[in-house]
């Protein structure tokens, strides 16, 4: 009777602990949001650059995203890891002819190389498995 006893004290007091450790694991609910480039690979984009200015929406309850590479729409899935932990996987995008446009292609390369991100005040790097920001975006409405 006191093992079990001692058991349930332990479950007791275990339980939170794992709770605790599986809020700190999850993402930061700011980035669930839709954000518009503004660095690509440390350089400021330009809007004659893209056809469109390249943007991202992230929906965490359903691990989804959706956006616009420049020229074409995209979507995909999303995998978070842990605090600071993302990854876009799975991603399709529409084949419009896109003339001259070879930022695309390379921004939808690079949204694939994402493994972590870090918000500061209403901005979004994403950044490369050796921490090297590779994308920039700002909270846009």
């Amino acid at each position: 009777m006191i093992k079990l006893n001692i058991l349930v004290l332990a479950c007791l007091f275990l339980l939170p602990a794992c709770a605790s450790m599986r809020a700190k694991n999850k993402p930061s609910p700011q980035i669930n949001d839709v954000w518009v480039l503004t660095y690509l690979e440390g350089v400021k984009i330009k809007e004659s650059e893209f056809r469109n200015r390249p943007t991202l929406e992230i929906n965490l309850s359903n691990q989804r995203f959706i956006g616009n590479d420049g020229c074409n729409a995209i979507n995909g899935q999303i995998t978070t890891n842990g605090k600071q932990r993302i990854q876009f996987i799975d991603m399709a995008a529409t084949e419009m002819y896109c003339e001259d446009s070879p930022e695309s292609l390379h921004f939808q390369q690079l949204l694939l190389a994402v493994t972590q991100y870090e918000y500061i005040k209403m901005s979004l790097t994403l950044k490369d498995k050796n921490n090297i920001t590779i994308l920039q975006f700002q909270k846009t409405d």
